[in-house]
């Protein structure tokens, strides 16, 4: 398999070399090759990459249909990707002329996508300040605490004691300057520097953890295997077509997501708590920013901007869902064992915690459990750092 996967990397890095210098035609087996790269990154929302493999493909005599350029620049708009919106549209332009099919619809996408790239500047501009330790960790003490909701859904349910060794967390969200500065590019919908990373799925984050780990010299915590099916994961569907294998070490002293316990823990203030319904108050405008679900201006903010809980951590409630490392069950809380418990052993989709948006009033709750396949990349869903104490902290 990763001797094919070296021959594809290989033709493919051939194609574009050729591409990049001669305006002439290549078989459809490059093609295809070509079609499986840019795919791959827009899956992963790098856009910028996407559209610049199309800008080269553009040169091929034989390349892509002129529509197919229309077509992606429609989905680029609706995430607004609208730099590289305008280059797909300009790109079919150049194919068509004024005697294409789409030429009034296209006309009428580039005006819409070069005045919401213009919004878009100005908008993250607002949102371009990050605090100076957007990396810092905050320290969670061992302790013992009631997690779930015995009134709550039975989602909730039971309400149940848990201990926990001590740990530390991401005093933020993960910003998107600390995303870029790690992987490269920005696959946010709500763009800003200050804001939390966003569109990103379970395994994107554990990758995340590993490089950074590896930046700082630090051990990673997960080893990842993309050729091995998890047999854990249950998604019977297949909607899950990564099912990468990844066991965690929690004794390694690099990043890594918390668990579900860590995460309710620390939001609800650790031994500090002051037994509130969301992350440091029981007013959720205190914590976090609110909206309406009918508001079409909805976005996330800057992280930071509003109350920090007991242990002084930001928006454990609202900004975005936040992953965690647990599979998800309805029933574990039931059989959960009371010291570190880090979920059961399989299922179909991993933890969500933290609420977002329009939901944060409901799902912002320090006791709410949301689940989602770990594949799905959805703008609403980003993630914080935790690691280990080490003996001795």
């Amino acid at each position: 398999m990763k001797h094919r996967l070296y021959l594809s990397a290989c033709l493919l890095l051939v194609t574009i070399c050729r591409m990049a210098v001669f305006a002439e035609e290549i078989t459809e087996r490059e093609l295809t090759a070509i079609k499986r790269e840019a795919r791959k990154y827009y899956d992963m929302h790098d856009h910028v990459k996407f559209a610049e493999i199309y800008q080269k493909a553009a040169k091929i005599k034989n390349g892509f249909e002129a529509k197919t350029y229309y077509f992606w620049a429609i989905d680029l708009e609706k995430r607004r990707a609208y730099r590289e919106t305008v280059i797909m549209v300009k790109l079919y332009l150049e194919k068509t002329g004024d005697s294409g099919k789409f030429y009034k619809e296209a006309v009428s996408l580039l005006e819409k996508a070069e005045a919401g790239y213009v919004l878009d500047v100005e908008d993250m501009k607002k949102h371009a300040d990050v605090p100076s330790d957007y990396k810092s960790m905050i320290h969670v003490a061992s302790g013992t605490f009631e997690m779930g909701n015995p009134d709550g859904y039975d989602i909730e349910k039971p309400a149940h004691t848990v201990s926990l060794n001590g740990y530390y967390i991401g005093k933020y969200e993960v910003t998107q300057k600390l995303w870029k500065q790690v992987m490269g590019y920005n696959p946010s919908f709500y763009k800003g520097d200050a804001r939390p990373v966003d569109s990103v799925n379970w395994y994107d984050a554990v990758e995340f953890c590993n490089r950074l780990s590896a930046i700082e010299g630090l051990t990673p915590c997960y080893a990842i295997d993309k050729e091995t099916p998890d047999p854990n994961n249950k998604d019977a569907y297949s909607h899950d077509t990564s099912r990468w294998t990844v066991r965690c070490d929690f004794n390694a002293d690099g990043y890594r997501l918390p668990s579900e316990a860590e995460w309710e823990f620390a939001a609800r203030g650790g031994n500090s708590s002051g037994g509130y319904i969301y992350s440091g108050s029981d007013k959720v405008d205190d914590v976090a920013v609110v909206w309406e679900y009918s508001d079409k201006n909805q976005s996330t903010n800057s992280v930071g901007r509003r109350k920090a809980n007991e242990l002084g951590i930001f928006d454990m409630t609202g900004n975005v869902n936040e992953w965690c490392w647990d599979w998800f069950s309805w029933g574990y809380y039931k059989d959960s064992p009371s010291d570190n418990p880090k979920g059961p052993e399989s299922s179909y989709g991993r933890v969500l915690r933290g609420g977002f948006l329009s939901y944060t009033k409901r799902f912002g709750r320090v006791f709410f459990r949301h689940v989602r396949n770990p594949i799905e990349r959805i703008r609403v869903a980003g993630f914080r750092l935790a690691r280990s104490e080490k003996k001795g902290d």
